[in-house]
């Protein structure tokens, strides 16, 4: 994803949202000129703001899951893709702000759903593995075709 200099805030960042979703959509192009057949983004913070933006262009090529993990604000658009949306319980407010009208908008399958991590924060440094097994979890009951 496009980075700016390290003083850069969250509203520098909007300016890059037309560069990521190019990258966002090269990356998908790629995995599928290579035979990948199910695709999942997980994405964090801002990265996760960028997917979001993305994927609501009506020209986002399909993907197959997306995990969004400490998302600011809401949904862009209301997600075509199973979605696995994780906050920390001692996430920024703003993050905790955005979860709270995201659960009134989730996407229409067995799968997705919200999580919150308890014992943590913005950066889940102390819950990596339990962080890790939700996304594992999510992702298999998604390719394995339970949503």
């Amino acid at each position: 994803m496009p980075v700016l200099a390290a003083d850069a805030t969250r509203d520098d960042y909007a300016s890059t949202l037309p560069e990521a979703s190019e990258r966002i959509a090269a990356g998908i192009r790629y995995l599928r000129a290579k035979g990948v057949g199910k695709i999942a983004i997980v994405s964090h913070s801002y990265g996760a703001t960028m997917v979001n933006a993305y994927l609501a262009r009506p020209d986002a090529l399909a993907i197959d899951a997306w995990v969004a993990i400490g998302m600011f604000g809401t949904f862009d658009a209301r997600p075509r893709e199973p979605v696995l949306d994780i906050i920390a319980d001692h996430d920024a407010n703003e993050v905790r702000a955005g979860a709270r009208r995201r659960a009134h908008d989730p996407p229409a399958d067995a799968c997705s759903r919200q999580l919150t991590v308890d014992g943590t924060d913005h950066f889940f440094e102390n819950r990596l593995p339990r962080l890790s097994s939700a996304i594992a979890a999510f992702l298999e009951r998604v390719f394995d075709g339970k949503c």
